[in-house]
């Protein structure tokens, strides 16, 4: 949806002179914006209209008529930020998260342009005034009852899309029944409307592409970083640095342990002592990203050094949020804005 967006004064007017800054479905074009209580009203009707599938609002571009053409009119920047966070946190219900980027004149850095980004609603539809508001071709208009019946039905279908998807997941799970002897992690990340080639665009189908993604973006990024805190100081195992086969899946790629052949199939000889160990991340093409982990729970020496099965709160804990962190770097890597559906289920506790 923003593949387009520019970051210079120089790239709107190429935009402009190419006509692509044209008002559309997913596009929005504002001379300015007014002060008053009356003008951040139209201003949280606008940013609505484009929860469904998302949008972007351009201030300082006057769309021109059939005597004039377009042109950029930059705007004053200070306090505008602000004034559109604050319209979306408070007039809006739910509250819209919104992306802004300033992008000053050449001349003077105090005036320019301003690009609100609206990414697609995990909720579908946003009431201002006790009305829901969606967006035709090119202009704003009320919903009536039955397209906010069918968007909450389409909001609910994403939800259940979402904990099937996660059902379907921890039916993969690698390990045979018969030979689980510990408790096991599955985790998913979804981008919300995100584009079925979403990753696959930046780093094309070579291994090479993908390799240089989960060596220097996933394991030498953010990702990878040591998490150690007060729960966890000296860190866990498995755990993602640790990693380093690549293989190719089916729809993408996957970073796993020893242990996990290229088709994620596993092999315990014997079970108890590889179990523990296996873990894989599955990055699909689409943005994707599958978490497997064998050792949600563990044998520790307890009263008179009997051995117990205990949940391992710090691999549960510690990969969830590498698994957050992981859905961050796809999102920079691809200029994804949208919302994520994110589970977490933790099999085999017997109680």
């Amino acid at each position: 949806m923003t593949d387009w967006l520019p970051d210079t004064e120089h790239g709107l007017r190429d935009l402009l002179s190419q006509g692509l800054l044209v008002e559309r479905h997913t596009l929005d074009v504002k001379r300015a914006l007014p002060p008053g209580r009356p003008a951040n009203k139209e201003l949280a009707k606008d940013l609505a209209q484009f929860a469904p599938d998302g949008g972007v609002l351009v201030y300082g571009l006057d769309e021109g008529d059939a005597t004039t053409p377009p042109r950029l009119t930059p705007v004053e920047l200070a306090g505008l930020r602000e004034r559109i966070d604050q319209v979306a946190a408070t007039l809006i219900e739910e509250p819209l998260h919104v992306r802004i980027q300033e992008i000053p004149t050449a001349n003077n850095s105090t005036k320019g342009y301003l690009l609100v980004v609206v990414p697609p609603s995990p909720s579908k539809i946003h009431m201002v005034d006790g009305r829901y508001w969606g967006r035709g071709d090119t202009t704003r208009h009320q919903l009536s009852d039955a397209e906010v019946q069918r968007y909450h039905q389409l909001a609910l279908r994403a939800q259940r899309d979402a904990a099937e998807l996660l059902d379907a997941e921890v039916a993969r799970d690698p390990v045979p029944a018969e030979q689980r002897t510990h408790a096991h992690l599955t985790g998913i990340a979804q981008p919300v409307a995100g584009r079925p080639d979403l990753l696959e665009r930046v780093l094309g189908t070579s291994e090479d592409g993908w390799s240089r993604f989960f060596h220097g973006q996933v394991r030498g990024g953010p990702a990878g970083r040591p998490l150690g805190n007060d729960w966890s100081p000296d860190g866990w195992s498995p755990d993602l640095p640790q990693l380093s086969n690549i293989s190719r899946r089916a729809a993408g790629w996957a970073l796993s342990s020893p242990g996990i052949e290229p088709g994620r199939e596993v092999v315990l000889t014997p079970p108890t002592r590889t179990e523990g160990r296996l873990l894989d991340l599955e990055v699909n093409e689409d943005g994707s990203l599958h978490l497997f982990c064998g050792r949600a729970s563990d044998r520790l020496r307890a009263w008179r050094d009997e051995e117990v099965e205990c949940v391992f709160e710090t691999v549960i804990i510690g990969l969830t949020k590498r698994l957050v962190l992981v859905a961050q770097v796809v999102a920079d890597t691809t200029g994804y804005l949208g919302s994520w559906d994110v589970g977490i289920a933790v099999t085999g506790l017997r109680g």
